[in-house]
């Protein structure tokens, strides 16, 4: 649980750090959004082992959906060709050892 808390925090930063910065406005939903997520199963704890399957679902679409802004608000590089390294025209040298 303590391992579980750390790397929650972590996250909340990171995304809290994206959205000030950069102002991608994605990363303060997924923020929300994953805040949201523990308060509903902190308190469906007291009450049953497991969210409904509905609730699931919901919070995988909206998950999605946050998913795919933050992956249009920052695409990957394009592949760029590879550069041919040109050869050298110089002779090799050669170290001696005496």
């Amino acid at each position: 649980m303590i391992l579980f808390t750390y790397l929650s925090g972590a996250v909340l930063r990171e995304l809290k750090f994206i959205n000030e910065n950069y102002g991608q406005t994605w990363a303060k939903d997924m923020s929300d959004l994953l805040i949201e997520i523990k308060k509903e199963v902190h308190s469906t704890k007291a009450q049953n082992d497991h969210l409904d399957s509905s609730k699931i679902s919901a919070f995988e679409k909206r998950y999605d959906k946050i998913v795919e802004d933050g992956l249009k608000a920052n695409p990957p590089p394009e592949k760029q060709p590879e550069k041919r390294v040109k050869s050298n025209n110089h002779p090799p040298k050669i170290y001696w050892i005496v």
